[in-house]
């Protein structure tokens, strides 16, 4: 008599990912689960029971694997800008004229159904003798449907506004600094095989202008300083997926934008100062993050050029000037980005990566200045094996056992 016996090669020490990927392919590729036979006098009844008891212990197996849904598929974006006076006899807090200011958190879910953009404005106060507040300072934008194919995500944002006072050429000097956290974070759904994403993003201006009493500061004609730091905590996903049948983040598709604006007039309004073709504006700075699947990380910097509202300049973080035309230059801040991260993810503060500064022309009478930040984060739903597949799989099996007995 002929017995079979189910053999599902199970490794139950490997990584949680590869346990679930194995799983998977064994259920996709019934092929790849060995069925093995050997010579016994044993009553069929028992051979039939083995079987069966192999088959319990395997969809036991299959179905207490951990989900796919997890908490990897996740990206964090953490910027600070600095105001600073161009000229150091310049007291900034004394150039404060309402000390107001909003700015607009604003989430797209790529879901299903697409949900968005769900908006939150957020309001700035500065005051000459305080300390800077910002309200509401962190809130969370969650996906507020059922989606279809059982996949959740939200985004939260997180800011802090300081002043804080620094010594430049033996004078003390006031800057404001605003550090802004974005967080995407997607649980993909089971159901099927198709992609998600959130698109998160800041903008935030301040104004500068003595004609109108609702601007943040007056008007400051000698110019501003606009730093940009790349702060401890930014990440990538812990995971990506190869796209097809793995779970996690889509590589070519997730990335952190920082930017930086500057516009001759005072446009208080978040929408109408980040919109596209603002007139009489100069995008100072983009700058792109991405990784790929094994988190080697690519930085790209765009900077602004002078035009006739404004004469720019730009320093790295020694203070020393350099060409934003020079792609050595600029390959050089772009590479200490890419070497700030770890497996992924920064570890270390990047202290006034780059300032951009700017004079405006002897015509302006109001300017505004502002920084945007980004996250787009995309994933990947991979449907899992139901546990009725995997009993019917297996039972199948079982009666190919056996018919193998009965031969």
């Amino acid at each position: 008599m002929t017995n079979a016996t189910l053999n599902t090669n199970a490794t139950n020490n490997a990584p949680r990912a590869n346990r679930v990927n194995d799983a998977e392919n064994r259920f996709n590729n019934p092929s790849l689960i060995h069925v093995s036979y050997t010579e016994t006098t044993e009553r069929p009844r028992f051979g039939l029971n083995l079987a069966f008891a192999a088959i319990t212990i395997s969809v036991f197996a299959l179905t207490c694997l951990p989900s796919q849904a997890d908490e990897v598929v996740k990206i964090e974006g953490r910027g600070r800008n600095a105001l600073r006076p161009k000229t150091n006899t310049i007291d900034l807090p004394s150039m404060i004229y309402s000390g107001r200011g909003e700015g607009k958190a604003s989430t797209t879910f790529n879901f299903h159904p697409i949900i968005g953009p769900v908006e939150t404005p957020y309001q700035k106060r500065l005051s000459r003798s305080g300390n800077p507040h910002i309200n509401p300072s962190s809130f969370t934008h969650s996906y507020p449907e059922d989606e279809i194919h059982g996949t959740t995500g939200e985004a939260t944002y997180t800011f802090k506004a300081r002043k804080v006072i620094e010594t430049v050429g033996g004078r003390q000097v006031t800057k404001y600094t605003l550090d802004t956290k974005v967080k995407g974070h997607i649980d993909p759904g089971q159901r099927e095989r198709d992609t998600v994403s959130i698109d998160a993003t800041v903008r935030d201006p301040f104004t500068f202008s003595n004609a109108d009493t609702n601007a943040t500061f007056q008007y400051v004609d000698s110019g501003m300083d606009y730093s940009f730091s790349l702060a401890a905590g930014t990440a990538f996903p812990r995971l990506f997926s190869n796209g097809l049948d793995t779970p996690g983040a889509i590589a070519d598709q997730t990335a952190l934008v920082f930017r930086g604006r500057l516009a001759a007039n005072y446009t208080p309004d978040p929408d109408a100062f980040w919109s596209e073709g603002l007139l009489n504006s100069i995008d100072l700075y983009t700058l792109t993050i991405t990784s790929d699947d094994s988190h080697g990380i690519t930085a790209n910097l765009l900077f602004g050029a002078s035009n006739s509202d404004f004469t720019l300049d730009f320093k790295n973080h020694l203070g020393l000037p350099f060409d934003p035309t020079n792609p050595a230059d600029v390959a050089s801040l772009e590479q200490s980005i890419e070497n700030a991260f770890m497996q992924g993810q920064v570890l270390t503060d990047l202290e006034d990566l780059f300032t951009v500064g700017f004079t405006p022309a002897s015509h302006l009478s109001a300017y505004t200045l502002g920084g945007s930040q980004s996250v787009q984060l995309t994933a990947l739903e991979t449907p899992v094996p139901e546990p009725a597949s995997l009993i019917a799989l297996l039972s199948g099996l079982a009666g190919l056992t056996a018919r193998r007995k009965r031969k």
